[in-house]
């Protein structure tokens, strides 16, 4: 992708990480929550960017109710837009 000198169009982010994390080899552990970011530039100059969560393994109850709320302010949000 390398869109403005960023050198991947996936990013991971583990934990406290907010975003565009670096990719890397540290595996992935059970209540870790991880933020995938897919970049997408199109030939015709258009530029769309996305991400998800997921908490890998069962997780606490912390990561479940943080995972819960994000959720649902991100669809009020959408919602209050129309």
């Amino acid at each position: 992708l390398n869109y403005r000198g960023f050198p991947r169009s996936v990013c991971s982010s583990i934990n406290s990480e907010v975003c565009h994390g670096i990719p890397n080899d540290i595996p992935l552990q059970d209540g870790d929550i991880a933020k995938f970011d897919v970049s997408v530039y199109t030939r015709e100059g258009f530029f769309g960017d996305n991400c998800g969560t997921v908490i890998i393994g069962e997780g606490d109850e912390a990561a479940k109710k943080l995972d819960e709320t994000t959720k649902r302010s991100l669809a009020e949000a959408i919602r209050s837009i129309g």
